[in-house]
This record gives structure tokens, sequence and C-alpha cells, in this order.
């Protein structure tokens, strides 16, 4: 169980890292094209998100309300971070949909956790 738990949270840790790093390319489709790019970054922020829920919820050991809610407080706060690491990134701004749009995701990822694992 130990194992495993290592491995779920260096997968952890390695998303947090990747998500951190897409949030700063500098104004993006301006160095490739892009069909549209408000679809794009919709789909990517959910899947981002909803996956980043379960790794957290995986993360701790024991699985509770708690740790729904602390899975899902911990996704609003890398989201939040990630919103405002963006402020210092040219061509990109803290944007409150983005912040919407990840609530939304862990929210749908925490229902599904709470209705497959309870």
């Amino acid at each position: 169980m130990k194992n495993k738990l290592f491995w779920i949270r260096a997968l952890l840790v390695c998303w947090i890292i990747g998500i951190f790093a897409l949030s700063m390319i500098p104004e993006p489709g301006k160095h490739f094209p892009l069909p549209d790019l408000a679809t794009i970054f919709l789909v990517l922020h959910f899947i981002a998100f909803f996956v980043l829920f379960f790794l957290f919820y995986l993360s701790f050991s024991k699985k509770n309300v708690e740790v729904l809610w602390s899975s899902f407080l911990l996704c609003m706060l890398i989201s939040f971070l990630k919103e405002w690491e963006q402020l210092f990134v040219a061509g990109r701004y803290f944007a409150v949909e983005d912040l919407f749009f990840d609530g939304i995701a862990a929210l749908l990822a925490m229902g599904l956790t709470f209705v497959l694992d309870f």
C-alpha cells in the first residue's frame, strides 16, 4: 500500500508541475495555430482538474467525506495559484472563468467519487 501511495503522490506532483508549466506558455496560439482556443482550453481545464481531483483523493490514505472536500479545496488552491502565476506571463491574465471551470471539473469528479466510492 505504501508503495502504491508513493507512486500516486509522485504522479500528483508531476501533474501539478505540468499544469503550472503549461500555464506559463506566453500567448498561446501565437506561436502555433490553434483552431478554437476557447473550446480547447475549456476541455483542457476540465481534464486537468478532473484528473487532479482524483490524484489528490487517491493520495490520502483514508477515504471519507473530509478527504473529498480536502481534495476539492486543494484543487481550487492549485487553480487559484495557476491563475495568479499567469499575471506574470506575457499575454496571459487572471481569468475568473477558468477558476469556475476548474471548480466545476473538481466538483464533478467529487460527485463521481462520492457515488462510486461510498
